[in-house]
């Protein structure tokens, strides 16, 4: 799991057919994305990826990404353990908060494609855990700014904010046991007599077994 690019990469993805439906809003979608720049009439890109020139002809949804950390869910995080091998299952939640930033030159257009964009995620927050997503949580509209453009032109900026998360697990396997072998007996006797005998060993296994 590469958890920097996978929250990016499928909220971009979402991002794309969204707004590729013709019936996005009121039965029209003026925002259109098509997957050729030249004939898209929106621009939903990854940061850094696009100077603001390009972006103002059209409106663009642009995605950054901020702090992405474990969110130490339990002790050790651990999930299952193999007393035979000493293998260990753990897992754990990891956060990603994401930002689009709806850029306009049109202040009320760049509020109107925040819009979209944060109750889409939320009307679609079903599809996107079904994606791959654990949770989507704390969707939120920022302030608006103006950012300074290139060639000197301003746009309106307007935040969508988000936090998700996805589930990682892993295991570790030592190279070897601390005990090769573990054996136990119990015996009961009466009278110099055995009558009863249990005995239970744990060997390390072979390789490849």
């Amino acid at each position: 799991m590469r958890p920097t690019s996978l929250a990016k990469d499928l909220i971009l993805k979402f991002l794309q057919d969204f707004f590729a439906e013709p019936a996005l809003y009121d039965g029209h979608n003026a925002y259109l994305w098509d997957q050729d720049p030249k004939t898209s009439k929106i621009l939903i890109v990854d940061s850094y990826t696009e100077d603001l020139e390009r972006m103002e002809l059209r409106p663009a949804i642009v995605l950054r990404r901020g702090g992405t950390g474990w969110m130490n869910t339990s002790l050790n995080q651990l999930l299952s353990f193999d007393w035979r091998t000493g293998t260990r299952g753990h897992t754990d939640l990891i956060y990603s908060d994401l930002t689009l930033e709806c850029l306009s030159r049109n202040g009320l257009e760049a509020e109107f494609l925040a819009d979209l964009c944060f109750q889409g995620i939320q009307f679609y927050a079903q599809q996107i855990r079904e994606r791959g997503a654990f949770r989507v949580a704390s969707v939120a509209i920022g302030a608006e700014t103006l950012i300074q453009s290139d060639s000197q032109q301003e746009l309106t900026a307007v935040p969508v904010n988000m936090t998700l998360s996805f589930q990682n697990k892993w295991t570790f396997t030592p190279s070897q046991l601390l005990l090769q072998k573990i054996t136990g007996t119990l015996e009961n006797k009466r009278d110099g007599k055995e009558i009863q005998k249990f005995e239970v060993s744990a060997t390390r296994p072979s390789e490849g077994s």
